[in-house]
């Protein structure tokens, strides 16, 4: 016979482990042919600044990883191209009704 106060230890739920891990990266590249034209090639330099974050959580019942990063480009002498772009990457998994319901999702 167990006591309410047993059955209350014999459960005791673990902590996740997350790890939350920033970056940043700067690049500068030269192009010869900004335009990618056959004739009147004009040359450019592009500046991109690229910060991310990487997301990792385990859990008794949930896994998380996933990756994401906005890359901005600005070019020197050609503004109207200046861009940027966003990348995610990840996937979880879940046990939602123990040893019976269980979601995989994957995004990028």
């Amino acid at each position: 016979i167990r006591s309410a106060g047993s059955r209350a230890q014999a459960g005791v739920a673990r902590a996740a482990d997350w790890q939350f891990v920033p970056s940043v990266s700067l690049t500068q590249t030269y192009t010869d042919n900004v335009f990618l034209t056959d004739g009147n090639e004009q040359g450019d330099f592009i500046t991109s600044v690229i910060p991310s974050i990487s997301v990792r959580g385990t859990g008794r019942r949930l896994n998380i990883n996933a990756d994401y990063n906005h890359e901005r480009r600005k070019f020197l002498d050609n503004g109207e191209l200046d861009n940027g772009t966003n990348n995610l990457q990840g996937n979880v998994t879940t046990e939602l009704v123990r040893d019976h319901l269980f979601v995989n999702g994957f995004a990028s």
